[in-house]
């Protein structure tokens, strides 16, 4: 068998296992008042300088719940995710495709066209994840001096049409700086979704 045909085995099992494998978004956001987030959370936000108007959320996604903090800050839409504790999660950045390193968009581009016959981003950010000795450091300092000391992913969701079923499907990837899936999800979309921005 030519090496040919074996890379075409292995890509098209892996695509298949991959599919096969894939999480279900479930979120459901609920809007809450100040005093139900979690304390610690609340003093790092409050200790943000530049900050306009932060709304407060409850996210549900099937068992896992979570807080996020949505504000403008330096003139970035933020949306900072922490944990029931208040430890922070990550922080995401709402960006456009100018916004992105050269040449990440056109490898986005293939890897989509590949799972794909068409699709549409119709929302990026970028997400950074804190990195060993996060602790200790305020929120304030990493958004002011440090965000390149994160790992950084990208959060895409799509509206897509599946190859040979021309069905209309949406999607959540979380990428690398490589074009490397992280993680793929099929969005559930449900009625009473809050889309906050």
């Amino acid at each position: 068998m030519s090496t040919k045909i074996i890379v075409l085995l292995l890509t098209f099992l892996m695509v298949t296992l991959q599919v096969q494998s894939q999480d279900i978004k479930n979120e459901k956001e609920k809007y809450v008042d100040r005093n139900v987030f979690p304390d610690e959370a609340l003093k790092q936000l409050d200790a943000l300088s530049d900050t306009k108007r932060i709304s407060y959320i409850r996210q549900v996604d099937g068992d896992n719940v979570s807080f996020e903090a949505k504000f403008k800050f330096n003139n970035m839409k933020l949306s900072v995710e922490f944990a029931p504790g208040g430890r922070l999660q990550d922080i995401e950045v709402l960006i456009k495709k100018r916004d992105l390193p050269d040449g990440l968009y056109a490898k986005f581009d293939q890897l989509f066209l590949r799972l794909f016959d068409k699709y549409k981003i119709t929302r990026m950010q970028r997400q950074y994840k804190p990195g060993r000795g996060y602790s200790g450091v305020s929120l304030n300092d990493y958004l002011e001096n440090s965000l390149n000391k994160f790992k950084i992913n990208y959060e895409l969701e799509l509206r897509v049409v599946e190859k040979n079923s021309n069905e209309i499907g949406h999607y959540e990837f979380l990428i690398d700086e490589n074009a490397e899936i992280q993680r793929k999800r099929r969005i559930k979309k449900v009625i009473d979704d809050n889309e906050v921005y």
